[in-house]
C-alpha cells in the first residue's frame, strides 16, 4: 500500500560537491557503488526515496546509467529547491530533512538513530551531516551557492552537535584510507546481537569470504545453496564410519557454518535480503541437520557404536518436532510484520523482558547452543575425540530441550504480544520507517 504523502516525517538529500565526489560516490564499495549504497540506506531510515543532488548536467547521465531508479535525481541547488517545496507542499507539519554528503559513509546503525530521533537540528562536527527541520533545510539551500558551499554552512547552524568516531560511526572517502576504513566499518555493522561467542568468531572468520562475494557479485542466495551442497559432502563423509570419515565430515559441516553465516551478512552488507532469501537460508539451515545427524547416524552404525534404537528415533523426533516449532514462528512473525528473518531478535526480545521466569532464564543460558555456529564445535570436539556414540547420546537429550524451551518462550511471548512487531520496535528503542518517534524519546549516539 502506497503511503500518503502528507505522511512523510523524514526525507533525505545527499548532496554531490564535485565531481571528484562523484567519482569517488560511483566506486563501488563492498559491492554496491558508494551513492548506491547510500541511497538505499537513507529510504531505508526515512520510508521514502532519497533525493541526490549533482553538482552539474555531465552528471546527471552517469548517475542514471550507474544508479538506475535507485534514487530520484537533480541538477543544481534551484531544482533541489523546487524538489524539496513540491515535497513539502501539502504537509500539515513540515517534517525534517537528513542532508548528507556523498562522501561521508555512515554506520547504518547510527544512521538509523539519527533518523529515529525527535532532537533535530543535528549537525555533525565536521560537516557533512545535518537532520533539519524543512524550513532550515529550505533556508540553507536558497542561501548557498552549490552543495558545497551548502555543506560548509552546516557547521554554523548552532544546532545540537553529533560526534562520531571515524572507523565506527563513520568514514570519509575523500579522507587519506577513508575507503579501508568504510570497508571494515561496513563489515562490521552486520553483526548480530544475538551472537553468541562462537557465532561471532564464525562471523569474523567468514568475513573474507563475505567481502569476496561482495566483490565479484555472488547472490547470497547461491552461498546459501553452495552452504547446503557443503552439508551435503559432510553428511557423505560421516557415513563412512571411522575416524577420519568422521573429522572431515566435521570440517566440511564447519566449512558449510561459515558459508551459512557469510549469506546473511553478504545480503544485510548489499542490501538484498527477502523474504524468499530467509526462508532458503532456513530450509537449508534444517536439511543441513538432517544430513548431519542422518550421516552420523550411518556411520555409528557402520563402525557399531550406535547407542541404540532409542537414541535413533530420539534425536529424530526432536529434530522434527524442532523444525516444525520454528517454521511455525516464522510463518507467525512472516503474517505479522513480513520480517521471518526477526525470529531470533524477537526470541531474544522475550526472554529479555520475561527474565523473572527461571524457565526463561534457563533458556537464556541454553539459547546459544542450538544454533548451527555452535552445533559445527561441539560435532568437531566430540569427532576429534573419537567419541560419537557419546555425541548421539547427548543429543538425544538435547534435541527435546531444544524445542520444548522454544515452545514455552513462543507461548509465554504470544500471551505478552512479544511476537508483534510494534512492541519488538518499541523494547529496542527504534522506530519503523515512515514513523513519527515519540516527543519524549532520547538518542544514544556515540560521544
Amino acid at each position: 500500500m502506497e503511503k500518503n504523502p502528507t505522511d512523510i516525517t523524514a526525507y533525505a538529500v545527499i548532496l554531490v560537491r564535485n565531481p571528484a565526489s562523484l567519482h569517488r560516490g560511483l566506486r563501488k564499495l563492498v559491492g554496491l557503488p558508494t551513492l548506491k549504497r547510500s541511497a538505499i540506506a537513507c529510504q531505508r531510515v526515512t520510508g521514502e526515496r532519497t533525493l541526490i543532488a549533482l553538482p552539474d548536467e555531465a552528471s546527471l547521465a552517469l548517475c542514471q546509467e550507474k544508479l538506475g531508479a535507485t534514487a530520484d535525481l537533480c541538477v543544481g541547488l534551484p531544482d533541489l529547491m523546487i524538489r524539496l517545496q513540491r515535497r513539502f507542499r501539502a504537509q500539515a507539519n513540515a517534517p525534517r530533512v537528513l542532508m548528507l554528503d556523498s562522501d561521508l559513509v555512515l554506520n547504518p546503525k547510527v544512521l538509523q538513530k539519527i533518523a529515529d530521533t525527535s532532537c533535530a537540528p543535528l549537525v555533525t562536527s565536521p560537516g557533512g551531516l545535518a537532520c533539519v527541520p524543512a524550513e532550515t533545510a529550505e533556508g540553507l539551500v536558497q542561501a548557498s551557492r552549490d552543495p558545497d558551499d551548502l555543506l560548509k554552512k552546516l557547521p554554523a547552524l548552532g544546532a545540537k552537535k553529533l560526534h562520531l568516531e571515524i572507523g565506527k560511526d563513520m568514514a570519509r572517502l575523500d579522507f587519506s584510507g577513508g575507503r579501508q576504513s568504510a570497508n571494515r566499518m561496513l563489515s562490521l555493522s552486520v553483526r548480530c546481537s544475538t551472537d553468541s561467542f562462537l557465532g561471532g568468531l564464525n562471523r569474523s572468520v567468514a568475513l573474507p569470504m563475505t567481502r569476496g562475494c561482495a566483490r565479484v557479485g555472488i547472490h547470497p542466495n547461491a552461498v546459501s545453496i553452495l552452504a547446503l551442497a557443503l552439508a551435503i559432502l559432510s553428511g557423505w563423509a560421516f557415513t563412512r564410519g571411522d575416524y577420519g570419515g568422521f573429522l572431515s565430515g566435521a570440517l566440511l559441516a564447519y566449512l558449510s557454518t561459515l558459508l551459512d553465516f557469510s549469506d546473511g551478512d553478504l545480503a544485510r552488507l548489499t542490501y538484498r535480503e527477502s523474504k524468499f532469501g530467509c526462508w532458503l537460508d532456513s530450509a537449508c539451515d534444517y536439511l543441513s541437520y538432517f544430513l548431519t545427524f542422518g550421516g552420523i547416524m550411518v556411520g555409528a552404525y557402520r563402525a557399531h557404536i550406535m547407542p541404540g534404537m532409542v537414541s535413533l528415533v530420539s534425536i529424530l523426533s526432536g529434530l522434527v518436532i524442532g523444525v516444525v516449532v520454528f517454521v511455525s514462528f516464522r510463518i507467525r512473525l512472516s503474517k505479522k510484520d513480513g520480517r521471518p528473518d526477526q525470529l531470533d531478535a524477537h526470541l531474544q526480545t522475550a526472554m529479555r523482558r520475561m527474565s523473572d521466569d527461571p524457565v526463561i532464564r534457563l533458556a537464556e543460558i541454553l539459547a546459544k547452543l542450538p544454533t548451527r555456529g555452535d552445533l559445527a564445535y561441539i560435532v568437531l570436539g566430540f569427532a576429534l575425540l573419537g567419541q560419537m556414540r557419546a555425541f548421539l547420546i547427548f543429543m538425544s537429550y538435547a534435541v527435546h530441550i531444544v524445542w520444548m524451551l522454544a515452545l514455552y518462550i513462543g507461548w509465554r511471548a504470544e500471551q505478552r504480544g512479544l511476537f508483534d512487531a510494534s512492541q519488538l520496535l518499541a523494547s529496542e528503542g527504534t522506530a519503523a520507517p515512515g514513523t513519527v518517534p515519540s516527543q519524549h524519546s532520547e538518542i544514544a549516539l556515540p560521544s
